[in-house]
């Protein structure tokens, strides 16, 4: 398919490809990572939870894999490469980082004032 190779060579030439408005990848570490980017907003980041963090982040995780399926090529380039997670907040001039799941670890980069879990 022609945008996957167009989406490959961009990644190997360092640059960010935007899937959707919301979600973004690209590569880090010198292309031995590979992130993808979960843009969202909230009514109010002061309230934002980590519990409904953890939901964006299993969206995000679960559409990019489903999307891999129909995108052979770039499963393929990506096969060896760690796959890190990301949310952030998008305030509209920018964003904020909300965590991160590398390994299967989550890490957190915001500080939650409303914190259950």
């Amino acid at each position: 398919m022609l945008q996957e190779n167009i989406i490959i060579s961009l990644l190997k030439d360092g640059k960010t490809f935007k899937l959707t408005n919301e979600i973004r990848i690209g590569e880090i570490d010198n292309g031995k990572v590979f992130f993808v980017l979960g843009l969202f907003t909230h009514p109010e980041l002061k309230i934002l939870t980590k519990e409904e963090s953890i939901l964006k982040l299993n969206e995000l995780k679960f559409f990019f894999k489903s999307l891999l399926t129909e995108l052979k090529d770039l499963a393929i380039y990506l096969k060896d490469k760690k796959i890190e997670y990301r949310l952030s907040y998008n305030y509209g001039m920018g964003a904020i980082g909300i965590c991160k799941e590398k390994e299967n670890e989550i890490f957190w980069e915001y500080n939650f004032i409303k914190d259950t879990i």
